[in-house]
């Protein structure tokens, strides 16, 4: 199909276009995309996915598997494992996620793929799910619960004594 499809040249891109699927480095960049929270960027990509016809439920299989990737090289250093990223690809994104965000990520792609069953189209839930990745990055300054503890000091001061309110009752009364 690909050779009849590229005029027997065979070519990444021309099998990646034949079967609606985003490359490798695509993914990447939407993942990249996600983590600095830059929802607009996100929101173009997704909708070039669409207009292309990309393989949706193949890209949250995809973008799965690169979280994955990502944990064991967070939790373990073992690049054996790696199944679509290599080494300075995942030692990329070990800057930038912690193992907390990388598991709620992917339990938010988790519960998307169940989802995908019971919804009679997955775009929108794709793009939901994705903005929810993007709300499981942390935010810098927020991550410390140390520092909101000390910003917030607890001063024992009794509550002034509530007055008791008054109120009228009317009733409606039809003739």
């Amino acid at each position: 199909q690909v050779l009849a499809y590229s005029g027997n040249k065979l070519d990444v891109q021309d099998i990646l276009d034949i079967f609606a699927l985003e490359s490798k480095e695509e993914k990447i960049s939407l993942l990249n995309a996600i983590i600095q929270k830059d929802v607009s960027n996100v929101l173009e990509r997704i909708n070039r996915y669409v207009s292309l016809g990309t393989d949706i439920k193949r890209l949250t299989d995809d973008l799965l598997l690169i979280l994955k990737d990502i944990l064991i090289y967070q939790s373990s250093r073992n690049t054996s494992c790696l199944e679509v990223l290599n080494e300075q690809e995942a030692q990329a994104f070990f800057k930038y996620l912690d193992i907390d965000e990388t598991l709620k990520m992917i339990d938010i792609i988790m519960t998307a793929q169940k989802d995908y069953k019971n919804v009679s189209s997955i775009i929108p839930l794709f793009q939901v799910t994705i903005l929810k990745l993007i709300t499981a990055k942390k935010d810098g300054a927020s991550d410390n619960k140390e520092e909101v503890k000390i910003a917030t000091p607890v001063v024992n001061k009794p509550l002034p004594k509530a007055e008791p309110i008054q109120t009228t009752l009317f009733l409606d009364r039809k003739s």
